[in-house]
């Protein structure tokens, strides 16, 4: 992929499902190098990256650093059609036409995997990988949700869970039932809106739909949920934030008032403690052994001030 240099647009060049194709990418790039590329953030002058799930929303970091005639590889055309929508029209502008738009649907060819069987309890448990929620797609892993029934047993003066980030719409599914059941409001928010909301029976049943809110939040149209953290009745509230997290902690914490938990995906590896300092005199984390003896990846703070 081209970088943006001198004013002109970035260019994607990601390769085809080709078997053929990606055996030449392999034998340019030995699968060391590709293990490499996925787990260290200071590499520079990539020439091969491939996209999966976990690196998808760190998009525009590793993209800066593929080399000019460079290669991006995305892993299924879900990815693909993410990237067009969502990542590269919005934040790098108008694209050029691409060379070519493929897909790569084999993530096998490029990265040896253990056979399903072979999986641990412990690696269910504390794995983040694609599973469901009542059938549909969630990506958090299970210790998490036992850390959220503690949390939110443990703080019933909440009134409101706001979620950044809906996705398939698993986790809403998730929280959607704690609200239900503890007579509290939610609102889910994100550019897509989910397939199971039209379609899921236990969607249907949740009237999930009815807490959906199809907004762009790198947009103007933020102010929706600005306007809902300004409201006096949804307080103590709590906001989760599963998407872009440095830059939406950034936008939408500082709204918070006192008694209020903001809670945080992906903590040490798309979110750091140095993102929360803009309110380090007003934070206290909250369950944060908890998070870390049961190997969860969501941290929680407490608005103090």
């Amino acid at each position: 992929m081209a970088r943006r240099t001198g004013g002109h647009s970035a260019i994607p060049c990601i390769v085809t499902n080709c078997d053929a194709a990606l055996g030449d990418l392999q034998e340019m790039s030995p699968r060391a190098n590709v293990n490499h590329i996925i787990i260290r953030c200071d590499v520079e002058d990539i020439n091969l990256l491939l996209i999966d799930s976990t690196t998808l929303y760190n998009i525009v970091l590793w993209a800066s650093k593929v080399k000019l005639g460079g290669v991006i590889i995305l892993r299924d055309r879900e990815l693909a059609d993410f990237w067009f929508k969502y990542i590269a029209n919005r934040l790098w502008g108008q694209l050029k036409t691409p060379d070519t738009l493929f897909a790569a649907r084999r993530m096998d060819i490029l990265e040896e995997r253990e056979p399903l069987m072979r999986r641990s309890a412990e690696w269910w448990l504390r794995r983040e990988h694609y599973t469901s929620f009542l059938g549909i797609k969630i990506l958090q892993r299970w210790v998490d949700l036992v850390v959220w029934e503690h949390l939110l047993n443990a703080c019933s003066e909440l009134r409101t869970i706001i979620e950044l980030g809906t996705a398939a719409g698993g986790m809403a599914a998730f929280l959607r039932l704690q609200t239900l059941q503890r007579g509290m409001q939610f609102h889910t928010f994100d550019i897509e809106r989910p397939k199971q909301l039209d379609t899921g029976e236990v969607a249907k049943r949740l009237d999930l739909a009815t807490c959906f809110h199809q907004v762009d939040l790198l947009s103007d149209e933020k102010q929706q949920v600005i306007d809902i953290l300004n409201e006096p009745e949804s307080h103590p509230m709590l906001l989760f934030i599963d998407l872009f997290k440095p830059r939406m902690f950034g936008e939408f914490a500082p709204h918070l008032q006192e008694g209020d938990i903001v809670g945080v995906h992906d903590f040490s590896g798309q979110f750091f403690r140095v993102h929360t300092e803009l309110m380090q005199d007003r934070l206290e984390p909250l369950f944060f052994g908890e998070c870390e003896d049961l190997g969860g990846i969501t941290r929680f703070w407490k608005v103090v001030a």
